[in-house]
C-alpha cells in the first residue's frame, strides 16, 4: 500500500503563524510532517505533496513531489495534484495538516487492510481538543475502488462550478457523499454512511492559528 500526504494546500488561513507552514509546526518537540510520515512508513510505501517553490518538505528517505495545484480545479487540487503518483495498490491519502492520533492510525491501517474504502473522519465537535465543527483525515482507497473514487471527485468539481455545491462544503466531505452515491445533490446534514469511519480523539487539523493554539493548551492541561 503507498500513503500520500498532501500538504500542497494554499494555507491562506494559516498566515505563516509561528513562521513555518503548518505542515512543520512543532507539536512535542517534533515538526507534523515528521510524525505523520514517521507514523505511515511503520506499514506503507509514504511518498509527500508539496506545494512547488515551498522549502522544508524534502526529508531523508521520502520522495516528496512539488506540484502547482490548479485553482480551476474548485479545492479538489489537493487530490487531483497526486492523480499521477497512484500506484495499482491501496492507497491512503492522508491530509498533511493533521495531528495523527497512533490509535487513528492504527484505524487506518485495518481500513487499508480490508477489502472496503473508507473517509475517516469526525462528524460531531471535538471534546478533546475543542473544534466545534466536524474534521476529515484521510481516504483509503483499494485498487478496485479507484476509478470510482475518480469519478466522485470529476463529479464534485462539475457540481462545484455549476454552483450546486456550496463554497462552504469542503471538497473531501463532497467526495465523500459523492463516493458514498448521494447523488444527484449533496444532502444538506453529514451522516454516518457505511464506509466512514469515525475517529474522535485528539486527532484534529490545523486549518487555523486558533486551531494550533487552543490544541497546544488543552494537550498541556490534559
Amino acid at each position: 500500500m503507498r500513503t500520500l500526504i498532501l500538504a500542497a494546500g494554499a494555507m491562506n488561513r494559516w498566515k505563516n503563524h509561528t513562521g513555518v507552514p503548518k505542515h512543520l509546526v512543532d507539536v512535542d518537540g517534533e515538526p507534523l510532517l515528521h510524525r505523520t510520515v514517521r507514523q505511515f512508513s511503520a506499514f506503507s510505501d509514504v511518498a509527500i505533496v508539496a506545494r512547488d517553490g515551498r522549502p522544508g518538505y524534502d526529508l531523508p528517505g521520502v520522495f516528496t513531489e512539488y506540484v502547482t495545484p490548479d485553482p480551476d480545479m474548485m479545492q479538489a487540487d489537493r487530490f487531483v495534484s497526486s492523480r499521477h503518483m497512484w500506484t495499482d495498490d491501496t492507497m491512503i491519502l492522508a491530509f498533511g495538516d493533521v495531528w495523527f492520533s497512533d490509535r487513528c492510525i492504527r484505524k487506518i491501517q485495518q481500513a487499508a487492510e480490508s477489502d472496503e474504502w473508507a473517509w475517516v473522519a469526525r462528524i460531531q465537535p471535538n471534546r478533546y481538543s475543542g473544534c466545534t465543527h466536524g474534521e476529515g483525515f484521510a481516504f483509503v482507497v483499494q485498487p478496485q475502488h479507484h476509478q470510482g473514487f475518480w469519478e466522485a471527485v470529476d463529479l464534485a468539481v462539475a457540481l462545484r462550478r455549476r454552483v450546486k455545491i456550496r463554497e462552504t462544503v469542503p471538497r473531501g466531505w463532497a467526495v465523500w457523499e459523492l463516493f458514498e452515491g448521494a447523488l444527484p445533490k449533496l444532502p444538506k446534514e453529514r451522516v454516518p454512511r457505511p464506509h466512514y469511519v469515525e475517529v474522535h480523539d485528539w486527532t484534529d487539523d490545523f486549518d487555523h492559528p486558533k486551531d494550533y493554539d487552543r490544541w497546544v493548551a488543552r494537550r498541556r492541561r490534559r
